[in-house]
């Protein structure tokens, strides 16, 4: 049994591998928070709205994280859960039924965030208040099926979620959360996330130039 300064130093060494090898993702993400709250602004410069995109992003990590953790650590009487395990965690996830259950209900509405995104959306037609940029909540809950199936399972990018699939009570990704909150398996190599970049990057150029058109699915439900 480690003791907690164990753990510590252990957690503080997997951070800084993973800073060594994903550093330019964290500059990408930094990039996309600041595009999305450019172009999401009213013209004005604003330190609180450029923060809110930022927190939003991070907030958005964690929350893939923990919808993932909560499927698989506390599914007795989760019928998501129980869904989640049918669709993906099944020979059903092979199928075409299985891949669209997950994909567009499970994973966009739970742990992408598109739940969170009908939330705020709700707060905002009532009070006039984003509590985050809901652009960024819709891009990532866009990003998490799209990566999955591209990333993971087309392009077998990473051995990452192959290891979940083999070993369910760990690795949620993304990896700092699973490092922050120890269900990263530590001998394990650090996961190289920065070639699912290209990813975010192209999902970025599709949906900036559409904010504020009639295809801006937010403007669309908002009063």
């Amino acid at each position: 049994m480690k003791t907690n300064i164990e753990k510590f130093e252990e957690t503080k060494k997997l951070m800084i591998e993973n800073i060594k090898v994903n550093y330019f993702g964290y500059f990408l993400y930094t990039v996309i928070g600041t595009l999305f709250a450019y172009y999401t602004s009213d013209g004005s410069f604003s330190y609180l709205h450029y923060f809110k995109s930022y927190l939003t992003l991070s907030f958005m990590t964690w929350l893939t994280w923990f919808g993932h953790y909560m499927l698989h650590h506390h599914n007795t009487y989760n019928p998501i859960a129980k869904l989640h395990q049918y669709t993906h965690h099944s020979p059903f996830a092979d199928t075409f039924l299985g891949k669209l259950i997950e994909y567009s209900f499970v994973e966009f509405f739970f742990f992408g965030g598109g739940i969170l995104l009908i939330l705020i959306t709700m707060i905002y037609n009532n009070t006039k208040v984003w509590l985050f940029n809901p652009h960024i909540v819709l891009f990532w809950a866009a990003a998490v099926p799209i990566i999955h199936e591209i990333h993971y399972h087309q392009l077998e990018g990473s051995k990452y979620h192959e290891i979940h699939h083999k070993f369910p009570e760990t690795t949620y990704a993304p990896e700092y959360w699973d490092i922050i909150f120890q269900t990263k398996i530590p001998e394990l190599p650090i996961e190289d996330e920065t070639k699912m970049l290209p990813i975010l990057i192209i999902m970025t150029m599709i949906m900036i130039p559409l904010i504020g058109t009639k295809y801006d699915v937010v403007k669309y439900f908002t009063k």
